[in-house]
């Protein structure tokens, strides 16, 4: 009787263990299947829109998105991330932006941001303007799936992107470079344009490639003029909207764009590294005053240019360019110069004796330097006062080895401090 009491209870167990396992496999079906369904659907929706977008729109042969069998569009709008993080890369996101909310959508179907997380309180400006506009942001490096991306947009984004990122993408990754590649490759090319002094530069859109910076085919080159004293801020601006303007070009054409596409050439490649503060050093000895003024108008708006006063080191926060000394009685800027070394020499020291650079405990101290191979007017005049008839061709040889230093007229210099 419990023998047979426990095979009944044995076979019962068995059965409703059976039948759970049963069920858990039925709804894992069940998940399987919803999950193929609301994927068809998904496809569904897009393929109606992109019909409702051919049906309605005048221009359907520019804003219908065709697809082919393996689910690749053939022509825009495309389906874009975007990776940045300066004010140089936001004239190309509000150019993505602007492209998405046109009616019909030539270039941009869908847009989303990868940047820089947020450190403490300062927010990068793409992530500033992403967040204003409610565009999808990511932080680098969790950026999740990009299977749903067509091709991505870096501009400024100073990482290195995987390969296995790269090969993701269906038209790959564009690049924004502002340079006219292969010349200054690199982090800083605007300011090495200014700082090496070239006369004219461009915007290059070109593919990446990864384990190297800006080393991909070109798809599209502009040149544009450097005008003459800009600074790498105003170069930097006109440049980021110059290249805005570019990648949207390239984008409503990129098939064919990628079709021509051509490599960079082996030859004139140059370095563009980080510019930093031991590039601020002004070398009075090394420097003419043109490298000082590009040195002042390539980093001079992020890093104050600085040099030596006295033992001290005093930052010069304002910079006279050459042509803006007055020139009064063959007196530049208060110095007179016999010879072209001199002139130099004095030119560079006057051009930042300013009312910005020295402070009051400096200006103190400079009154009681006294310059052994410097005579000032006053001295000059009475020392000929004091010297014998007899003794002026004596003290004109005198003077001779002082000819090739910069005399200061110390009066100027007084006016120019107060």
């Amino acid at each position: 009787m419990y023998v047979t009491m426990w095979i009944q209870l044995k076979h019962i167990g068995s059965h409703c263990v059976i039948t759970r396992v049963w069920h858990q496999r039925k709804l894992f079906r069940n998940y399987a299947c919803l999950w193929r369904v609301s994927s068809r659907l998904r496809e569904l929706r897009v393929f109606s829109n992109d019909s409702k977008r051919t049906h309605d729109s005048p221009c359907s042969f520019a804003s219908n998105s065709a697809v082919n069998g393996n689910g690749l569009r053939e022509r825009p709008p495309w389906r874009i991330l975007f990776f940045g993080t300066d004010e140089f890369a936001v004239e190309s996101l509000k150019a993505l932006t602007l492209s998405r909310d046109s009616s019909p959508k030539t270039a941009v179907d869908t847009l989303e941001v990868v940047t820089l997380p947020a450190f403490l309180s300062k927010e990068l400006p793409v992530r500033r303007f992403a967040s204003q506009n409610e565009l999808p942001i990511h932080d680098w490096p969790h950026i999740g799936p990009c299977e749903q991306f067509d091709v991505g947009v870096v501009v400024s984004f100073g990482c290195l992107l995987p390969e296995d990122l790269i090969l993701k993408f269906p038209y790959g990754i564009l690049n924004v470079h502002p340079s006219l590649l292969p010349r200054w490759r690199g982090p800083a090319p605007v300011f090495h344009t200014v700082l090496n002094g070239d006369t004219e530069t461009g915007v290059t859109i070109m593919q990446i490639r990864p384990k190297r910076f800006d080393v991909g085919p070109i798809l599209i080159q502009d040149k544009c003029l450097v005008q003459p004293h800009c600074t790498a801020q105003e170069l930097g601006a006109t440049l980021a909207k110059m290249g805005a303007k570019m990648l949207i070009s390239t984008l409503e054409n990129l098939p064919e764009r990628i079709q021509n596409k051509k490599e960079q050439s082996k030859q004139g490649a140059t370095f563009a590294p980080k510019i930093s503060v031991d590039m601020s050093w002004v070398n009075w000895e090394d420097q003419s005053c043109d490298q000082i003024g590009r040195l002042f108008q390539a980093i001079g708006s992020r890093i104050s240019l600085r040099t030596l006063w006295m033992g001290d080191t005093i930052k010069l926060l304002d910079f006279v360019g050459q042509n803006e000394i007055p020139v009064v009685s063959g007196w530049l800027g208060g110095v007179q110069s016999s010879e072209i070394e001199e002139e130099a020499f004095s030119s560079r020291f006057l051009q930042w004796l300013s009312p910005s650079v020295f402070s009051k405990k400096i200006r103190k101290a400079a009154k009681r330097v006294s310059f052994p191979n410097v005579q000032t007017r006053t001295q000059k005049r009475e020392k000929k006062k004091a010297a014998p008839a007899g003794l002026k061709h004596a003290t004109h040889q005198e003077e001779e080895p002082f000819r090739s230093v910069a005399r200061v007229n110390m009066r100027s210099v007084n006016c120019a401090e107060n």
